[in-house]
């Protein structure tokens, strides 16, 4: 759990500590935190990431609050086609079944600057993140049921 924990939320929010009295102080500056999707729903399997992901998102959404006249939004990214299931030790079985569901990399982050550029806090990116944000508000208690029978 710890090292979870200092990876995903302690080292944001000790590079975030040190930087802000430069951000407060420049009048375009701003602070871009990567939560994830986990942050959005409980994953069996992967508590420690998801509390990490969930302590990220809610220290930056505060600090948004706190802070009005900077800038500060948390990005919560479903799954994005990249090398990490390949250079995680996946299988074959995995790794397609992955690829399947996951965004093309160049989109997301198109999708992600504009929602920068539009000042927007909270960036929910990816079809499978809008399904689990929407899925868990809306049914809590059935989707923690499917996500721990699927996984």
């Amino acid at each position: 759990v710890s090292e979870e924990m200092n990876i995903n939320f302690f080292a944001q929010v000790y590079a975030t500590e040190a930087m802000l009295p430069i951000i407060k102080k420049s009048t375009q500056g701003g602070i871009i935190s990567f939560a994830s999707s986990s942050a959005l729903c409980p994953f069996a399997g992967v508590s420690a990431y998801c509390a990490s992901k969930s302590a990220s998102r809610m220290y930056f959404e505060c600090l948004a609050r706190e802070n009005r006249k900077i800038y500060v939004s948390t990005v919560m990214n479903g799954f994005v086609k990249t090398d990490i299931m390949k250079n995680q030790g996946a299988s074959e079985k995995d790794t397609k079944l992955f690829s399947r569901v996951c965004a093309d990399l160049n989109k997301t982050v198109r999708r992600i600057m504009r929602k920068i550029r539009w000042k927007r806090v909270r960036i929910v990116v990816g079809l499978d993140a809008h399904l689990m944000n929407f899925l868990y508000k809306c049914f809590p208690n059935s989707i923690k049921v499917i996500i721990a029978y699927n996984s």
